[in-house]
């Protein structure tokens, strides 16, 4: 059996903006859909990660030899390994921790994965013979940067520094095109939150998942002892 690891594939495989859930069953995102929307040009990121995992089950599905588990994280968050972080998501975090957004944020939504239960994941589907197919690892709903915010902030030395709005979406329109933003990406993306179908891993995977206070704390406290 072959898991795919989650720097390779993502929850980015299954949608492409927030709005694409919209139309989903029960506005839910689920391991029934795949990302539609995105292209080569429009939100490349999230194209990157339904390309390659397209191409895994093709190769999958050209041979016998072996069987094919992908797990799909959301926003994954918690303590690190290593000082330093790559991730352009989590920049966003501890931009937030130094008060660089107190004014406020835009109103964009986040499926939250912790760290340990992605791992966790990872490991009971290697070990599973009955696994099989793909596994969403996230909270069962979006977490704006608002609600991370408050999350955090009962731990955090400074919490008048955390943000305690959102900028109106009229703003984001605004500004949008100073930040390389599209009028239709604001429209699909800002002030959209959703639900998500987490079932199939706690079913089958039998994975318990840590709240979301939990892991913001945690990845907090991690990021004030560095």
């Amino acid at each position: 059996m072959i898991v795919f690891q989650t720097n390779i594939f993502t929850v980015a495989a299954t949608y492409g903006d927030s709005a694409d859930i919209l139309a989903y069953k029960d506005a839910t995102l689920s391991e029934a859909y795949w990302n539609e929307t995105s292209t080569a040009s429009n939100n490349p990121y999230s194209y990157s990660k339904v390309a390659a995992e397209r191409e895994a089950w093709k190769m999958h599905d050209a041979q016998s030899r072996w069987d094919l588990v992908v797990i799909n994280p959301g926003l994954v968050i918690d303590p690190s390994l290593s000082p330093q972080s790559a991730s352009g998501s989590l920049h966003m975090l501890e931009g937030m921790y130094r008060g660089e957004n107190k004014s406020g944020v835009p109103e964009l939504h986040y499926p939250i994965a912790d760290v340990r239960d992605v791992a966790e994941a990872h490991i009971r589907a290697g070990t599973s013979r009955s696994a099989k197919g793909r596994y969403i690892i996230s909270s069962d709903s979006s977490v704006s940067q608002v609600d991370m915010a408050n999350l955090v902030r009962p731990y955090h030395r400074d919490p008048k520094i955390l943000p305690t709005r959102n900028f109106p979406k009229l703003m984001i329109y605004a500004a949008g095109p100073f930040m390389g933003l599209s009028m239709k990406w604001v429209a699909r993306n800002i002030g959209i939150g959703y639900k998500v179908d987490n079932t199939r891993s706690t079913k089958e995977l039998r994975i318990q998942y840590r709240s979301n206070g939990e892991t913001m704390r945690d990845h907090y406290l991690a990021w004030s002892n560095k």
